[in-house]
């Protein structure tokens, strides 16, 4: 289905399958050029650190341990399927990015917000060898040290907050300024931009 020509978003692969080693299909599926920037969601009922550390070398992009939650799933298939929004919408002006950023042989870079963010992620990327895996992890980078950094949410705030389907939401209003509550489960010590 993959080699079939359809551009999928996302695969969900469980580590178990019955024919086939999903680890196996995982590495097959990273080898490909045309199926490499596919984002890999891998299921598995091993939670120990070594099965996990061996599925991210292997390529995956999320790992979720059995029984899956449905708003665990939900959440990762959105920032999924968001991701791959904006990159296919940003990949339509690469060639002409591609020109300026080529020249690039140093600079500095000041952004502010997610937005700011996915841009700058993107126009570095560009200039990577393989700009589709780099864009993902440059934008996991500069989104992390927006949302941990300046606006000092927490992994166990943001968790619950996209589990609410909450998280834009709480960065806008974190956003707009100092001074703000906490939400729900949070220090009031935490930073704030």
């Amino acid at each position: 289905m993959l080699k079939s020509g359809v551009r999928f978003d996302a695969v969900l692969l469980d580590r178990g399958l019955p024919d086939i080693d999903g680890i196996f299909l995982l590495q097959r599926i990273k080898a490909d050029p045309d199926l490499s920037w596919v984002a890999v969601i891998m299921v598995s009922s091993r939670d120990d650190s070594e099965s996990i550390s061996e599925t991210f070398a292997a390529g995956a992009d999320y790992y979720l341990t059995k029984p899956v939650q449905a708003p665990y799933l939900l959440a990762v298939l959105r920032l999924v399927i968001k991701g791959r929004r904006e990159f296919k919408e940003i990949e339509a002006s690469r060639d002409k990015v591609w020109k300026c950023m080529g020249l690039l042989e140093s600079g500095t870079f000041r952004y502010s917000g997610l937005t700011q963010a996915h841009k700058l992620a993107w126009g570095l990327a560009q200039v990577c060898p393989d700009p589709a895996r780099a864009l993902l992890g440059l934008q996991e980078l500069l989104i992390n040290a927006v949302e941990h950094g300046n606006l000092g949410i927490s992994y166990a705030d943001k968790s619950l907050l996209m589990l609410e389907n909450r998280l834009q939401e709480e960065i806008e209003r974190r956003a707009r300024g100092p001074g703000l509550p906490p939400i729900a489960g949070e220090r009031a010590s935490g930073a704030r931009c």
